[in-house]
């Protein structure tokens, strides 16, 4: 359950466009890059600037506004971050406000025109929770996805769970649908939805960035291949494995066991954070391989490219590299991660892996070829238009066809 205090604050969350920001009055919170801009544009209505009170003293030094804590918040607050966690962590810090002297929490959004909410009833809509950008980051995947109920005269509404009570009308949708929903504000959706059966949503596999994949009781380690026995899977689902696995690694060769390739994650992966015991960075999981092997052993590091810290680690005097994946495949004797996808790019290859961390793979290692088989089975490709099988046998949407 939720603190009351935190759905109280929720109630006076309140989504506006860029555009919207000189109509209003308000205390900024935050002094990070997306608050500076902020404040550099619309400094006259600015009212009081906030931090939070373990992070004052150190964001004193670069700010010329006095700084006050989170429980002098009053009038208008402008949450200032476009990061979903970073959002739900200032909100978290406000819930511990005297609520009757805070009117709103303006949210920017800058993408509020893209999310066709308010374009039909909340009985021809289906709500798909995705925190900040991911109406756009997501589009590319889901664009055929959308069009698909569009024929049926229904609209797929992106609304991000931190602004659910500004859009109560959604209340009484029957589908909701939960892209990944791992990181903690998506308990609020969780909250709001309790008395639904959600359906959840991820990227998919072969390659990742073109598939995603729809599931019933959650994504990664809470989805439904982590109870399922895979008796059901057959000749049919091997052959469409096969298919798949023919497209994805068409071209990979291997050349030589020459190094154990280690695939690094982002340190806040939900994966890493919540299925593994690396929850201090990349580092410790660094400083733990190069301990794991003998000192003569080859390794191969391969940070993420998305990782801010990718150029900071310390790799211990190993090699690292920012080659794609399957080039360094070619040459691995074995790959050791936790739970990166490229686990599973590896095991499809029939390269040994060593997996850290809860997932699918470590649950299904010794069957992996049934496992890799139902993985395809409910992938959907960003390409495909027709979605009744998947929509049937991975959903709890109340009329899928």
């Amino acid at each position: 359950m939720l603190d009351p205090k935190l759905v109280s604050l929720l109630q006076k969350v309140v989504p506006i466009s860029p555009e919207k920001i000189s109509q209003f009055s308000f205390m900024l919170f935050g002094t990070g890059g997306f608050a500076k801009n902020i404040y550099q544009q619309f400094s006259s209505n600015i009212t009081g600037v906030i931090e939070h009170e373990a992070s004052i003293a150190e964001s004193q030094k670069n700010c010329t506004q006095s700084l006050i804590s989170p429980k002098q918040a009053k009038g208008n607050v402008l949450i200032g971050s476009d990061i979903g966690n970073f959002q739900y962590n200032q909100l978290l810090s406000l819930a511990e406000a005297d609520h009757s002297r805070i009117e709103k929490v303006l949210l920017v959004d800058p993408f509020i025109q893209h999310r066709n909410i308010e374009q039909q009833s909340p009985e021809k809509t289906i709500v798909l929770l995705e925190h900040a950008n991911g109406v756009v980051k997501h589009d590319p995947l889901l664009s055929q996805f959308k069009r698909y109920f569009a024929r049926q005269g229904k609209v797929v509404a992106s609304i991000c769970p931190l602004t659910l009570y500004y859009y109560s009308q959604y209340f009484s949708c029957q589908d909701v649908i939960m892209f990944s929903g791992q990181r903690a504000l998506y308990d609020i959706g969780r909250q709001v939805f309790a008395n639904h059966k959600l359906t959840y949503m991820e990227y998919g596999f072969f390659p990742q960035s073109e598939h995603f994949y729809l599931d019933k009781l959650g994504v990664n380690q809470n989805c439904s291949l982590m109870t399922d026995d895979l008796d059901w899977v057959e000749q049919k689902h091997f052959e469409k494995l096969k298919r798949v696995k023919a497209s994805y690694l068409d071209g990979f060769r291997y050349i030589a066991k020459d190094y154990i390739l280690v695939p690094l994650q982002v340190p806040d992966d939900p994966n890493v954070v919540n299925c593994s015991r690396f929850t201090n960075g990349m580092q410790e999981f660094i400083d733990y391989i190069v301990e794991f092997y003998p000192a003569r052993q080859k390794i191969m590091f391969k940070p993420h490219p998305k990782d801010p810290k990718r150029r900071q680690y310390d790799y211990k005097g190993k090699n690292f590299s920012n080659l794609p994946f399957l080039t360094l495949l070619e040459s691995a004797s074995k790959v050791h991660g936790i739970t990166s996808s490229t686990l599973y790019e590896a095991a499809l290859a029939g390269v040994d892996v060593i997996t850290e961390g809860k997932s699918i793979l470590a649950k299904h290692l010794r069957q992996k070829d049934k496992l890799f088989a139902a993985m395809v089975d409910r992938q959907i490709s960003r390409f495909d238009t027709d979605f009744q099988y998947n929509l049937l046998n991975y959903t709890n949407l109340v009329d899928p066809t």
